[in-house]
């Protein structure tokens, strides 16, 4: 009974990181939808620091996913909380990072910015997705320990977007 309740408390500690990412999969497409012309940089934001902040995020994101499937894949239920967190919290750094490039590009190339803008977007939403996927991979995961190769699978096809 204490194991079930355990997996009852780390399934919804899961489900909320899992609801994050998808408010940020939305809030990514509203932003994607605009033109890049209304994309604005914020007070600090440079070039130079946006597109350091999306290759960082990048990274993060790809390190947050590894811990994520590590700690299942162990059947580590309160470190595999503690990944999918963080798993979201890179992608909202990574939708924030999106948003900054391609306000940067739209000022420095305005006749190229809708390509570029839109390959980053689709890029990142594809990021975004597959990261949900991983994230719910992960949960069914840890009630069915023998699902470790789909979970695995799912965490592969993040690095390939």
């Amino acid at each position: 009974l204490q194991e079930l309740v355990m997996l009852a408390v780390l399934l919804l500690n899961c489900r909320r990181p899992a609801k994050t990412v998808k408010e940020i999969r939305e809030e990514f497409r509203e932003m994607a939808s605009l033109p890049p012309s209304r994309l604005s940089l914020l007070p600090g934001e440079t070039t130079e620091s946006a597109c350091r902040d999306l290759n960082n995020a990048g990274k993060s994101v790809a390190h947050c996913v590894t811990s994520l499937v590590k700690a299942a894949s162990q059947g580590d239920e309160s470190y595999t909380a503690s990944s999918a967190t963080e798993t979201a919290t890179s992608l909202r750094n990574l939708a924030s990072a999106a948003r900054a490039v391609s306000a940067t590009v739209s000022r420095q190339a305005p006749l190229d910015s809708t390509n570029n803008t839109s390959q980053l977007f689709e890029t990142c939403e594809e990021v975004i997705t597959r990261s949900y996927m991983v994230i719910e991979e992960a949960k069914r995961t840890l009630r069915e320990p023998e699902h470790t190769d789909v979970l695995q699978r799912s965490a592969s096809r993040v690095t390939q977007a």
